[in-house]
């Protein structure tokens, strides 16, 4: 009967853990899995269930395998843990193995893993001397062997080196042969390479970069030239930041530099074979998709190369029934024979048809496994008569037209619209293609000059590739599109109807202008927060002398309201660089996990005094609102800037609201805000029913030093300190606002996990 392995796996995606499974259960066990992604899902699977060993990837998106390893040795210390990497990384090796990783094991080599675990559970049952826990360096030692590294340590003030066994070995030297010193190791250096080695050692060891690495050769004892990966880390230094050594590894990767060198001669001789050839090979993969395709296929079918990558091969069939015979019927899908030549009717990039004559063969790797096909089409459409191509087609063709995803369109020179699919009619705002087709499409930009514009662009250049236009949608909503339009053209050269597609450019466009807006917003944040550092320290010479004085003044001095001056305006300056560095993200902050509600209910019986009697305030609590980790003084912070702005925008009086709720944010919502994540929030709600904003000023609310109130009467860092605040907390905000209709904030901070 077959023994139970039972395996914890710690990050990796199920299609990984698969394999491992699989992999181990060569050694002839049945495998129990399961996949843990946090530190609370780890320690609830440890205490249910007693696990023979540990896999965890070593970059984990929630917690760390040094937390892991932690977790590991307070609840289940004899349990062990093996790293399984994606990437080769020496200090991760270090770090692993010392904090009691067993291994460290290659996803590449995969082979090593049932042997480890062998070892391990072994090791677990009966430790052998020199390989249990707490024998760190002789475990470090093993894994850099079979990971094909080794050791190497610099006293930087003797210039002593002190090399593992491996370095000799790898360069050919007998024991004791070689000295080892700084000297001697660079005249093995190969002179093309002394540059950058010691322009990247001496980065390090100035304190510049985190750690030293670089790839170069050096010279065997046969003369010939090794290439190595040499990675270190200066582990001591003196009281003044002078390196006093540096410990590395290092490791052989001339075959792999071999392997590379070979494989670029390789690929040219393929591009040069390849782009030569007359007739229209493609590449694809499994799924159908381009991989490759050659100049003779790009011209074929009218696609510049760019564009196919990726693409299905399904945008080149006119009827969607020939591809799905292609790649889902029969034999031929699921077969490695070539599959015989066969004639389909075939679309190009502009609506046309051919017919080809395609032949396809299946590629396989190098263990005989299926990854692809190699497709082979030749134009034979000449030797078609009219009547020979199936009537069929043409509703075929109009199924396509109507199911495209893309705005295609049919216009005259005078704007009216022809015909159209209802992606268009979606894409303007029209309630149906029926509408669109009333209406004209030069009344899609509300610019006099643009009828004139684009019909003598077209006249001049006859058509017009990804040409990218600002209309309106029928609502009035600006759309961003890129479109191809091609012009019908008479004998006379006169335009007599104009065809082509539109895309939705529009979320591209709103993305772009995100990132553009939060570089400038870092960017600015970095500059302020220097800036404020080095004031703040003026400002505390100010303030201390101002003291100084006052206390050798006495009352009736005729000079202390001018130091009584000094020092209140000292203290105001200092209330702004405090500000200024919460925009920037720099100030010192106590973050812990709090009860939103409570914060809000404290800050609002400040409030009432705050925004005088001609203003109500509500909240509308959430009594199950979930945690939140936050310094609770930077909520206040938030709460109070938002609600003086608020007050300011009501001058008349008004109401304003201040809400909480639990939210799920999904994909979509998360890609219109850089650097948001998808999943659960706390939404802090802040609404008021003033004078609002219009959206240029929406622009720039969070400016630093951005106002719209008189001189004297604001800082213009309210907003950006909210920014700040709710940026270094890993959230985002979302503004609604209209001139007339008020504004409301909304804030939302990620929840904390329950137990965290």
């Amino acid at each position: 009967m077959k023994k139970t392995l039972h395996v914890l796996i710690i990050g990796h995606s199920e299609e990984e853990a698969a394999l491992l499974g699989e992999e181990l259960g060569r050694g002839g066990y049945d495998i129990f899995l399961e996949r843990v992604y946090s530190s609370s899902t780890m320690i609830e699977a440890l205490s249910r269930h007693s696990w023979d060993v540990v896999l965890s990837e070593y970059k984990l998106p929630r917690f760390s395998v040094l937390a892991a390893l932690e977790l590991l040795r307070k609840n289940a210390p004899a349990t062990p843990l093996i790293v399984v990497s994606e990437e080769r990384d020496d200090e991760a090796l270090v770090a692993a193995i010392k904090a009691g990783a067993r291994d460290f094991i290659l996803k590449q080599r995969l082979e090593r893993l049932l042997p480890a675990v062998k070892a391990a559970l072994a090791e677990k049952k009966a430790p052998a001397p020199g390989i249990d826990g707490g024998h760190f360096e002789t475990r470090l030692k093993l894994a850099l062997e079979v990971n094909n590294s080794g050791l190497w340590d610099w006293n930087v003030e003797t210039g002593e080196i002190h090399f593992s066994s491996q370095w000799e070995a790898m360069l050919g030297f007998r024991e004791g042969e070689f000295t080892p010193n700084l000297h001697t190791w660079e005249a093995l250096l190969h002179p093309e390479d002394k540059t950058a080695v010691n322009h990247a050692l001496n980065e390090h060891l100035e304190g510049r970069t985190p750690y030293y690495e670089t790839e170069h050769r050096l010279k065997s004892r046969k003369g010939e030239w090794i290439w190595v990966q040499n990675r270190g880390r200066v582990v001591e230094r003196d009281e003044e930041g002078r390196a006093l050594r540096v410990i590395g590894t290092y490791t052989d990767i001339s075959s792999r530099k071999r392997a590379e060198a070979s494989l670029r001669l390789k690929t040219a001789e393929f591009e040069t074979i390849f782009n030569a050839i007359p007739e229209a090979v493609v590449f694809s993969n499994n799924k159908r998709e381009i991989t490759l395709a050659n100049p003779a296929f790009c011209a074929l079918f009218e696609y510049p190369p760019d564009e196919l990558e990726g693409k299905s091969e399904e945008i080149f069939y006119t009827d969607p029934k020939d591809f799905r015979n292609a790649a889902n019927s029969g034999p031929e899908a699921n077969g490695k024979e070539a599959i015989p030549a066969r004639e389909i009717l075939f679309k190009k990039r502009t609506g046309r048809t051919l017919t080809g004559e395609k032949l396809e063969t299946p590629v396989q790797d190098a263990q005989g496994n299926r990854i692809g096909f190699l497709s082979i089409i030749r134009d034979v459409s000449a030797r078609r008569k009219n009547g020979d191509v199936p009537k069929v087609q043409e509703t075929n063709y109009r199924r396509l037209f109507e199911e495209d995803l893309t705005g295609n369109f049919i216009i005259s020179p005078q704007g009216a619209i022809l015909t159209c699919n209802p992606s268009f009619a979606r894409i303007f705002g029209f309630a149906s293609v029926d509408e669109a087709m009333k209406g004209n499409f030069f009344d899609l930009n509300p610019d006099p000059r643009f009828k004139a514009s684009f019909l003598e662009l077209l006249r001049k250049e006859k058509k017009l590739e990804s040409h990218e236009l600002e209309l309106q949608r029928r609502d009035g909503k600006t759309v961003y599109v890129v479109q191809n339009v091609i012009g019908e053209f008479g004998e006379n050269g006169d335009l007599q109807s104009i065809r082509g597609y539109v895309f939705d450019d529009t979320r591209r466009r709103e993305i772009e202008s995100q990132f553009v807006q939060s570089q400038k917003m870092e960017s600015l944040g970095t500059l302020a927060g220097s800036i404020a550092h080095d004031f703040n320290n003026l400002l505390s010479v100010i303030s201390a002398n101002s003291e100084i004085l006052l206390m050798k003044m006495n009352s009736e001095d005729p000079l202390r309201k001018a130091a009584e001056q000094i020092k209140q305006t000292s203290r105001q300056a200092a209330i702004l660089t405090h500000q200024i560095l919460t925009f920037s993200r720099k100030q010192v902050v106590q973050p812990r996990v709090i009860d939103l509600n409570e914060v809000v209910e404290n800050v609002a019986k400040i409030l009432l005094r705050l925004i005088g009697k001609d203003i109500e305030m509500h909240t509308i609590l959430n009594p199950d609102l979930g945690k939140v980790k936050i310094d609770p003084v930077q909520i206040e912070q938030i709460i109070i800037n938002l609600a003086v702005n608020a007050r300011d925008a009501m001058a008349g009086g008004g109401k304003l609201t201040i809400g909480t709720n639990n939210v799920t944010v999904d994909k979509e919502m998360a890609g219109k805000h850089i650097d948001a994540q998808a999943g659960l929030y706390v939404l802090l709600a802040v609404s008021d029913t003033g004078t609002g904003m219009d959206s240029e000023t929406l622009k720039h609310i969070f400016e630093p030093f951005f106002t719209t109130k008189k001189k004297g009467k604001g800082t213009g860092l309210g907003l950006s300190t909210v920014y700040g605040i709710v940026k270094q907390n890993k959230g985002f905000i979302d503004v609604y606002s209209e001139p007339g209709k008020g504004s409301i904030f909304k804030i939302y901070l990620p929840r904390q996990a329950e137990g965290q």
